[in-house]
């Protein structure tokens, strides 16, 4: 019965999660079709396609993010990381395994090893979320350029760079950002659903 129950939210869920983005592919490219048929020059497109890029560079960054915090949180490691960790171990056990060590080196040994192991493992976590951020805030940094750049030149050319060609281009963005983040609920579900455990020492 509970396999049964598991197996009809499952599929509730797929079914509620495909008539969204039914809808939400709708509007995104229905906004594409409205800022093309304005006929915008080169530059105006080169720059929209640049913002749309960020925008979902930025998203798919934010998703990887909440997935890995997600594994640190459920004691589920990255598969980079576990094979890491899984090496080290396998060095560990050959090292302790030597019978060149009495009994009470091979304790000795053993702990210093494994404390040295989860250590790594902390700074390996810290590494990646730095890595993150640090993305992230280039991603930001990057479209506020753009963005003032874009409204430089409105001011400077509003017949070229028209306030609703720069709305729709605004637009599309957040449908892009409604869009990644339902694409983001339904896989971070999905994911952790079937990601087998894996216990962090």
């Amino acid at each position: 019965d509970t396999c049964v129950r598991h197996n009809l939210r499952r599929l509730k869920e797929e079914y509620l999660f495909k008539m969204d983005m039914i809808k939400l592919n709708w509007t995104d490219q229905n906004l594409i079709r409205k800022f093309y048929e304005l006929i915008p020059n080169e530059d105006v497109i080169q720059t929209a396609k640049q913002l749309w890029q960020i925008a979902a560079d930025e998203l798919r960054t934010k998703e990887k993010q909440e997935i890995f915090r997600q594994c640190i949180y459920l004691k589920r490691l990255p598969n980079k990381i576990e094979q890491l960790l899984n090496n080290l171990l396998d060095h560990n056990r050959k090292t302790v395994n030597n019978s060149f060590y009495d009994e009470d080196q091979r304790v000795s040994c053993d702990s210093r090893c494994l404390k040295m192991i989860n250590q790594c493992q902390f700074n390996l976590m810290l590494i990646y979320l730095d890595e993150f951020t640090m993305c992230l805030d280039r991603y930001e940094k990057t479209y506020q350029k753009l963005k003032d750049q874009l409204k430089k030149k409105n001011r400077e050319n509003p017949i070229i760079y028209t306030n609703i060609l720069i709305d729709l281009i605004e637009q599309r963005r957040q449908a892009m950002i409604q869009r990644f983040n339902r694409i983001r609920q339904y896989r971070l579900k999905t994911f952790f659903d079937q990601a087998p455990a894996v216990h962090l020492n």
